[in-house]
């Protein structure tokens, strides 16, 4: 048997009959094994937790773990620490990986490099300065401002000297050491005003890609932004075939485009952070990463008022206030939304006054639902003032559920159907569901549970359909609370489980609660089940 190796892939090789054999990154495990084994044994010991971590700056690939370990093995002073301490800075990762002038890991990577084509050259060098960690061939024809058919052969060129991967979701990503090694080039090779215009083109696109997303979800709503105005033809024609495919793919890139944020607040560009903030809201609202949210928003909010744009910062705090109170945040929230209505006001914008009016009230829901129904009044006097469908909507269904919370449930019950009745006419699934499951615990507080399973289970559904599982998460919860209240174990544990996987997925602190519970509950002979658990903490709470 013959085995032949090569920095790029031997396709011709096959026409004979061989069989191709893609080698991947050694995994940590590995990797440790190799340096243990040309450092010596007693250099390197198991729980070294420095020599991990070179092995992890080195990510697998054996050329930089035979450097780091030709390094610690030729020179007895240096200790994994030090070594683990020079490779943690990425900016000069490449540099403490040398032997010599020579056996370095940018030379290897060089030898490659250095037979490429000049377009393919200046690809590869671009493709370091592009937000996060993967792209695909038409953000790179944005940084490169070439044409989309001539980038993709550049890439299947790229790919074929290994020096890019294309990954399970389609797109390409580099190793983080060969990323390393084209950002050195580019460095070298491009002015700063041909990188920075590289950038600035990739931000763009995905601003772009941003807000074509943002208007399939969220369709016609309240933007501060003209950047749906700063659409040419091409990007004004539907790009998703659905709110959902949309969605997808914010999420599918939610990494790079919170990247391109924090790209473009380092370049200054304080107008297209607080627009991608403000699109990104699309992504936000319905799969509630709220970390990253709250991340996005704070950028936001600051590039905004730097920007001079008092609009779009009280647009963007108001919007930041709805992470801060999933995060149990709520006197941060309520900061925020007192600069949004002070900025609101002082822009004259009147939906955008009714809608941080609506956010504020959202704030009250939570201690004091009298002062929340003034609020929702308030902001209802701009909407209808405006003549705002969708924010009629909105109000009405904040007030039933502070109607609601304040013991006027028959009241609530009329005014929640009424929004229910909006949002549907608006085709607003989302917020006709949510809508719904309020109808349901109006209905369970008044003793009705048989219709408010019904109303809570469609609702479920439908919020499923959409996507919007954190909203999907207190249905839950309540419907977990009336299996309980009935004695049917299993039902309340199935849907108090979902419940903590949606706020497990999102990193919501109430998991925590449901977790304490389901496990006191396994703890518990079955006929205990029912008096027991009333007791325990999160068991029957709704939100």
């Amino acid at each position: 048997m013959v085995l032949a190796t090569s920095q790029g892939r031997l396709s011709e090789l096959m026409m004979d009959g061989a069989q191709p054999m893609s080698l991947e990154p050694l995994t940590p495990y590995h990797g440790l094994q190799l340096l243990r084994r040309l450092c010596g044994e007693n250099r390197i010991v198991p729980d070294d937790e420095d020599a991990w971590r070179i092995v992890e700056y080195c990510g697998g690939l054996p050329v930089a773990l035979h450097v780091a370990a030709v390094r610690l093995a030729t020179h007895p002073r240096l200790t994994t620490k030090s070594l683990a301490a020079e490779l943690a800075d990425e900016h000069h990762r490449l540099q403490a990986l040398h032997i010599g002038k020579e056996r370095t890991v940018s030379a290897v990577l060089s030898i490659t490099y250095d037979g490429l084509p000049a377009e393919a050259a200046r690809l590869y060098r671009l493709l370091a300065l592009h937000p996060g960690h993967r792209w695909d061939a038409t953000s790179a024809a944005a940084l490169t401002g070439t044409a989309l058919a001539e980038v993709q052969e550049q890439l299947d060129r790229l790919e074929r000297a290994t020096l890019v991967t294309v990954m399970a979701d389609g797109r390409y990503s580099f190793h983080d050491l060969v990323r390393l090694h084209a950002l050195e080039k580019a460095i070298h090779t491009d002015s700063v005003p041909e990188r920075t215009e590289a950038v600035r083109r990739v931000v763009n696109h995905l601003l772009a890609r941003t807000v074509q997303a943002n208007l399939s979800v969220m369709a016609p709503r309240m933007r501060i932004g003209t950047y749906v105005e700063r659409l040419d033809g091409a990007e004004r024609a539907p790009t998703f075939d659905n709110d959902q495919q949309a969605l997808d793919w914010l999420d599918t890139w939610r990494g790079e485009l919170l990247a391109a944020q924090h790209t473009a607040a380092e370049h200054g560009w304080h107008r297209l952070v607080w627009e991608l903030a403000e699109a990104l809201t699309a992504l936000y609202i319905n799969r509630r990463y709220v970390h990253d949210w709250v991340r996005s928003g704070e950028l936001g909010a600051a590039h905004a008022a730097a920007d001079g744009n008092p609009a779009a910062e009280a647009r963007l705090r108001a919007l930041l206030s709805r992470p801060l109170m999933d995060r149990d945040e709520p006197e941060r929230a309520r900061s925020e939304l007192e600069i949004a209505i002070t900025k609101a006001d002082a822009s004259g914008h009147a939906l955008l006054r009714a809608s941080v009016r609506e956010f504020y009230g959202r704030y009250w829901d939570r201690c004091d639902p009298a002062r929340a129904i003034v609020t929702y009044e308030e902001a209802m006097v701009f909407y209808r003032a405006a003549g705002d469908a969708r924010g009629i909507a909105m109000g009405s269904y904040f007030m039933g559920c502070a109607e609601h919370a304040l013991g006027r449930t028959e009241q609530a019950l009329g005014t929640l159907r009424d929004a229910y009745n909006r949002f549907m006419t608006l085709g607003d699934r989302r917020m006709g569901a949510r809508a719904l499951a309020a109808v349901g615990n109006a209905k369970r507080s008044l003793g009705r549970n048989d219709e408010a399973v019904l109303l809570l289970e469609k609702a479920v559904d439908m919020l499923r359909e959409r996507g919007a599982l954190h909203y999907e998460a207190p249905a839950r919860e309540t419907l977990a609370a009336i299996a309980e209240e009935r004695g049917d174990r299993a039902l309340w544990r199935r849907h108090l489980t979902a419940a903590l996987a949606i706020y497990e997925a999102y990193g919501l602190s109430r998991a925590e609660k449901l977790r304490r519970s389901l496990t006191h509950a396994a703890e518990e002979p079955e006929g205990a089940f029912g008096a027991g658990l009333r007791g325990r903490p999160g068991a029957s709470e709704t939100r």
